[in-house]
């Protein structure tokens, strides 16, 4: 046989491997004879090799999976084999001390090769970075006295996603809301570098409480070049109805594989079918129609219209019986709530080109989000005609009315005509007049908002002045398209509210997803100016503004990688204005940002050496400013910041005394400022430093003087959050303060007093989440806060 051939014999023979006689003969029905017996040699000779090393290991050590029940494995006791994969076994097992179940996953005997030790480690590894409310976390891992690796994981008792959505008759929106929740996790784990690469309903259970977990992180991917080669046997260990064209071909996989995933298991959910199934076929036929064929609208299966094929190969499929059938039986009945935008948003998910779907797993669920709330998608070709049938589906009585009206006008226009011979009269006043209301809108946005936003308790009116300010502005952008001095006002204003919606570094009212978009409505104005005059610097410094605003929020959802790159141009912006001659200190504090930004997002992906640099280059800027400024605040906030990251990437080198060191300094240059009570941003860093000290004394093992150092933060901070009680920022920062403190009661014994701080917490992370459930950094939060209390009650230290 040609290599070739044997090639494709071998993905034939991984993929039956799990199969069942029937199974495997109706999946390999399309090959030729010769090919069938190869891999039923193959499987045959894999069978008896298996029996032969399961014989071995049981005479030798005299165990197998079942005969370890009722064994210790470290702390835990197995109690049944819940699942077996191809190189583990997976156990349901307890702890003394601890009333919840845990799953501990432990090698196979026989298949502790080099290889896969390396994936199974690498598997403990990616999990260990994982930690939000809807992955299956990683709690401990070891080795057993005979050598065997194993790590333990919480145990889920739940359903697969699809099968829950069917028992529960979940009508189609509660469907799409637990599957919001699905892509939450996913896309933490992207922000993480990892993807998971077997997205599918076995792999996502839906506990009873109807809380889906993420599972089986087995042939995951680190998007990190160094972690790469424990994948690269793996490449072909998935389910093919669920991956992706690159995944079938062998190509590169990215985050975008996962979201095509993701549109199949949407796909399932929602119609009770998958748009490409095995049915009896060889895989290459199955590649074939993934790779060729366009899958049918899922509302076509609703009603009947539609005949799908109803073998059935895998477990996956034992549910997709039928055609309109699969649907009702899933709850289904109304094809209506499916045509339109959720068809349009399934199959932009399920494009062929990883390219052509969305680009991130978070903007999936954002589109999803605007369906539900009636918005335009972008899954839509945004015509206006579609953007009508929107504004009519939102405002169906005002339209009516508005119809009613037109009747009207038309009736009335020959006077109106005549009326506009007057009107001219009346433009020159007019104009005058938006001047003076041009110039009340400035002030109210820039100087009333700067003055207010360092008072306490202005949480409620700062909230009125954006709502407010947002109509203010859409409608006025809507007429500015000749005026590029209005324009320049309207981008500037867009980011002052962006600021004051959700800006993650300073007191924000907790609005990401609008900041979000002011920041982009700023951000498209400012490169249109720029393009019609791209020498100007002013108009290159306030779009290096405005690419650094949308990084913030981008790096505050977690996305790193697109942060990185709006942070870079704003950079290369800065940089082309900061070293034109003469010299300007704004223009080097702008350029100082950028660097301190950089520096933020390369500690974040893991490239210490890069953010050592970024947060240097900063640094030295702005000791120079302070130097030639003392007085300035804002140069004295940037420096102790810029102390404040570095020893942040000490800490994360585990050079705590180091870090110590810088976060120290980073207080002493923030002490002139904390005498003023009122200036909220000057005490919000105080108590953020005094936090990171706490948290470096806690790893050199002072935990009285962490306690100390934690205490004065709670204090500084609850001052901050009592007077403005609304303000999302300062409740998430005291209770991440709180779970500082709470961790150094735990070390010292003090359980109860550990208990009651962690209870708090918990309650503000999980409020906080309700309204942005994208927000990675919380939802980290809500986890270890969880573990924290796991731990306290059981009378252990964390680890």
């Amino acid at each position: 046989m040609h290599e070739s051939d044997w090639a494709h014999i071998k993905e034939l023979f991984h993929h039956t491997l799990g199969l069942n006689a029937a199974e495997r003969s109706a999946f390999l029905a399309g090959e030729s004879e010769a090919v069938r017996r190869e891999v039923a040699e193959l499987i045959a000779s894999h069978e008896s090799a298996e029996d032969f090393i399961a014989r071995s290991a049981a005479d030798e050590y005299g165990l197998n999976s079942n005969a370890l029940i009722g064994q210790r494995i470290g702390n835990y006791t197995l109690l049944e084999v819940v699942g077996t994969g191809g190189m583990g076994t997976v156990f349901r097992a307890s702890r003394e001390g601890f009333e919840k179940e845990f799953a501990v996953k432990l090698i196979k005997r026989g298949m502790d090769t080099d290889a896969v030790l390396r994936r199974f480690q690498l598997e403990r590894r990616i999990l260990s970075r994982l930690e939000h409310p809807n992955i299956a976390g990683l709690i401990d891992g070891g080795t057993t006295d005979d050598g065997l690796p194993y790590f333990v994981l919480e145990f889920v008792a739940g359903v697969p996603v699809t099968r829950f959505c069917d028992e529960h008759r979940l009508e189609v929106r509660e469907r799409i809301e637990l599957f919001r929740r699905i892509c939450a996790a996913v896309s933490y784990a992207h922000q993480n570098l990892v993807v998971h690469r077997d997205l599918k309903p076995s792999n996502i259970l839906v506990t009873a409480d109807g809380t889906p977990k993420l599972l089986d992180f087995g042939i995951a991917k680190l998007l990190s070049s160094d972690e790469n080669e424990a994948t690269a046997t793996q490449a072909r260990m998935f389910t093919p109805e669920y991956a992706s064209p690159e995944q079938l071909n062998g190509w590169t996989v990215t985050t975008a594989s996962d979201v095509y995933s993701l549109g199949v298991v949407l796909y399932e959910m929602l119609s009770g079918q998958r748009p490409f199934r095995s049915t009896g076929k060889s895989y290459q036929d199955i590649v074939n129609r993934i790779m060729t064929e366009e899958p049918a609208r899922p509302s076509s299966f609703v009603g009947g219209t539609e005949q799908a094929e109803t073998s059935v190969t895998s477990p996956d499929d034992r549910r997709c019986t039928g055609s309109g059938d699969a649907a009702k039986s899933a709850g289904i009945s109304d094809r209506r709530s499916l045509e339109g935008d959720l068809d349009n948003i399934i199959l932009k998910a399920l494009r062929k080109e990883p390219e052509r779907r969305y680009q991130s797993v978070q903007e999936f669920s954002e589109d999803i989000r605007r369906h539900l709330s009636g918005l335009p998608v972008t899954a839509t070709a945004d015509t206006r005609l579609y953007r009508l049938s929107k504004f009519v589906g939102r405002h169906g009585m005002g339209v009516a009315a508005g119809t009613s009206a037109a009747v009207l006008i038309l009736a009335v226009s020959g006077i109106a005509i005549w009326q506009g011979i007057t009107a001219n009269r009346e433009r020159a006043k007019a104009e005058r007049r938006f001047e003076q209301v041009r110039k009340l809108a400035n002030a109210m946005i820039f100087d009333y908002q700067s003055e207010i936003e360092r008072l306490p308790g202005t949480t409620p009116i700062r909230q009125k002045m954006v709502s407010d300010a947002v109509l203010y502005l859409d409608n006025l952008a809507a007429e500015s398209s000749g005026d590029t001095s209005l324009r320049g006002e309207l981008a500037s204003a867009y980011d002052k509210i962006g600021d004051i919606q959700g800006n993650p570094f300073f007191a924000n009212l907790g609005d990401m997803d609008g900041a979000l978009a002011s920041y982009n409505k700023s951000l498209a104005i400012r490169e249109d100016l720029l393009a019609g005059n791209p020498e100007n610097k002013n108009l290159k410094f306030n779009l290096s503004l405005s690419l650094g605003s949308v990084g913030d929020l981008l790096w505050a959802k977690g996305e790193y990688p697109n942060a990185l790159e709006k942070y870079r141009r704003a950079l290369m912006m800065a940089e082309s204005v900061a070293n034109e001659e003469p010299p300007n200190a704004p223009n080097k504090y702008a350029l100082a940002h950028r660097h301190y930004s950089i520096g933020q997002t390369l500690r974040k992906m893991g490239d210490s050496a890069g953010a050592l640099d970024s947060f240097g280059r900063a640094l030295e800027i702005n000791k120079e400013l302070l130097a030639a400024e003392p007085g300035n605040t804002d140069y004295r906030h940037a420096v102790a910041v810029a102390y404040l990251k570095t020893g942040d990437v000490f800490y994360d080198a585990a050079d705590l005394q180091t870090a110590l060191s810088y976060h120290q300094q980073a207080s002493e240059v923030l002490e002139p400022l904390a005498k003023d009570n009122l200036d909220v941003t000057s005490n919000r860093e105080i108590a953020l430093f005094l936090n990171r000290i706490a948290i470096d004394k806690r790893g050199l093992g002072d935990i009285n003087g962490a306690v100390e150092s934690d205490l004065k933060a709670i204090a500084v901070q609850k001052e901050i959050s009592g007077l403005d009680p609304r303000n999302e920022q300062s409740r998430l920062d005291l209770a991440n303060y709180q779970q500082s403190l709470a961790e150094s009661y735990a070390r010292l014994g003090k359980r109860d007093e550990a208990a009651g701080l962690l209870a708090k917490a918990v309650v503000v992370y999980e409020d906080s989440l309700k309204r942005n459930p994208a927000d990675a950094e919380v939802a980290a939060y809500l986890t270890s806060a969880r573990r924290l209390i796991e731990y306290n009650k059981a009378g252990s230290n964390p680890r």
